[in-house]
């Protein structure tokens, strides 16, 4: 059994998939003011992926007025030299069409490497205090396992083990939903 300090409150609604004709993922929590996000989880990718979306990707950041930012879950941990196949935390108005929106939907129909999720959690308190503190879990012998919940393919079921856990708990509510695409659709969860 994975003893982690994560708790999520998924079963709420469980996996809620909304009809979007756009196919773009929406903010499914109403009348509220969340910032939205992505992680892109390069594991998916070919492995030159991380080096060539940072590079270009970055350089869009600081070129652009939305309020884009662009880092590596893995900057400033013991993970951080396996950063190219590591998740990558991307913020971004998606509702604003951009090379960048573009970019990621495209990855998420090429395979299952992008997880969306809104928040009102600023972009350095997302990634240092509820994000990292997620990547690392221990085993019952100790042993510390990296824990993916970036994968969307993990995301649903990660979500009901976390529960289990009332110190992630606490993380995890601070993120108002999750969405990811599942046979074409965006499947949401509410946090």
């Amino acid at each position: 059994m994975l003893k982690n300090s994560c708790r999520v409150q998924c079963d709420d609604v469980g996996g809620l998939v909304m009809n979007n004709p756009a196919n773009l993922p929406v903010n499914p929590i109403k009348n509220s003011q969340l910032y939205s996000y992505a992680i892109v989880d390069c594991a998916q990718l070919e492995d030159d992926f991380y080096a060539i979306f940072i590079q270009q990707y970055a350089q869009y950041a600081t070129n652009t007025t939305q309020s884009t930012q662009i880092e590596s879950l893995f900057k400033g941990t013991l993970d951080e030299p396996s950063a190219k196949a590591g998740p990558v935390l991307i913020k971004l108005d998606i509702t604003q069409d951009s090379p960048l929106r573009q970019k990621l939907l495209r990855l998420e129909q090429q395979s299952p490497a992008v997880l969306w999720l809104w928040t009102k959690l600023d972009f350095y308190h997302l990634a240092e205090r509820t994000l990292k503190p997620l990547l690392y879990g221990q085993l019952e012998d100790q042993s510390e396992v990296l824990i993916r919940y970036y994968d969307p393919r993990c995301t649903e079921n990660l979500c009901k083990l976390f529960k289990e856990d009332p110190t992630t708990a606490k993380l995890i509510n601070q993120i108002s939903a999750w969405a990811y695409q599942e046979d074409g659709e965006y499947r949401y969860l509410i946090t």
